[in-house]
């Protein structure tokens, strides 16, 4: 092989390093983006994105539909490494997450106004997003979530 070829591709690979290091120096330079930048490269998992309300939301990835948040840099989005990072940001926790005792029965009110519960084992668990400002609820055990009025959804096994 002609060493001039191989000189030629060494030098297109330096030149892609290149400009890739060029490119996180200039966002390194641009505020908000610089913090999306270094954390999205350091492995930080949670994200900050701005709902179609307009209100700034963070996300987990325990939380329900994790994996759908898209994070824009146009939007002043962001990904943070500590849940306080994102709060000092302003941020707020999204209602998607399990609750802090980590109850994991889902109380969703659905589209006809029925309360019903949802149990990790159901056939739709993953699909049942709660939104507290609905009414929607936490539940950390099936006695709890009929008390408040919910029933068990028909998609649950019986245990």
């Amino acid at each position: 092989m002609d060493y001039t070829v191989i000189v030629i591709i060494i030098i297109k690979r330096m030149k892609k390093i290149w400009l890739s290091l060029a490119v996180l120096a200039v966002l390194g330079l641009t505020g908000c983006q610089a913090d999306f930048s270094r954390n999205y490269l350091a492995g930080c998992q949670i994200k900050g994105n701005i709902n179609t309300e307009g209100e700034k939301v963070y996300h987990l990835p325990e939380c329900f539909g994790y994996d759908q948040i898209g994070i824009s840099q146009k939007q002043r989005e962001r990904y943070f490494c500590t849940e306080a990072e994102a709060l000092q940001a302003g941020f707020r926790k999204s209602n998607n997450c399990p609750s802090a005792n980590s109850c994991q029965i889902k109380g969703n009110i659905n589209g006809q106004g029925d309360k019903v519960y949802h149990l990790p084992q159901c056939l739709n668990y993953d699909n049942v997003t709660i939104n507290l400002d609905n009414g929607d609820s936490w539940f950390c055990s099936e006695a709890e979530a009929f008390q408040a009025g919910f029933r068990k959804s028909n998609n649950c096994p019986d245990i």
